[in-house]
């Protein structure tokens, strides 16, 4: 893990709780930005933003400006993660 994300509060057991998301573990914010980011990975674009009670949790904790930043950092990251599938690139072992 690096060294910000430490910084900023992440630990082993924020990575490892990714998939069931144990209660209390992230707070309400971060859930909402997590299901953000399962719906655009896993729908189109347009299928998530349709979704009203997405759409209604994510107003709860974002301001349109803070949506749109989310929405990019999290395509930039789904984007990375398509193109190394793609080209079959792997992270070096250390």
């Amino acid at each position: 893990m690096s060294v910000l994300a430490e910084r900023q509060g992440l630990t082993q057991d924020h990575i490892v709780g990714l998939i069931d998301r144990p209660a209390g573990l992230y707070t309400d914010q971060e859930l909402a930005a997590l299901e953000l980011a399962e719906a655009l990975f896993r729908e189109s674009a347009g299928a998530a933003g349709a979704d009203p009670d997405l759409m209604s949790r994510l107003r709860e904790h974002f301001t349109d400006g803070a949506l749109v930043e989310l929405c990019w950092a999290i395509s930039q990251f789904i984007g990375l993660g398509k193109m190394i599938a793609f080209l079959g690139l792997e992270r070096e072992s250390s």
